[in-house]
């Protein structure tokens, strides 16, 4: 018999702060709702001045106006963006 692993959200953090990239979770209303270690390090936040925050915090002005609301469209309406951006650090 084999068994279904079901990863809890303990396994999923520990998981996603390992992995050597810079990773930014936000949820449909563009606040951020996790950074890795390594993304903190990148941007220059802590997760306590980063989480909660708008996600607008990390685009450089122009695209805060026009390319954060794109992507944010397609991710609601396609389930995400794959893609490259430029952001900005603290």
């Amino acid at each position: 018999m084999t068994e279904k692993f079901l990863p809890t959200s303990d396994f999923m953090t520990d998981l996603l702060s390992a992995i050597k990239f810079g990773i930014i979770v936000a949820d449909a209303d563009a606040r951020v709702r996790y950074v890795n270690p390594f993304a903190e390090d990148l941007f220059g936040y802590r997760e306590s001045e980063i989480v909660g925050r708008e996600l607008s915090r990390l685009f450089m002005a122009d695209d805060e106006a026009v390319f954060l609301p794109n992507i944010l469209t397609l991710t609601r309406r396609r389930g995400g963006y794959e893609g490259e951006i430029l952001l900005r650090g603290s």
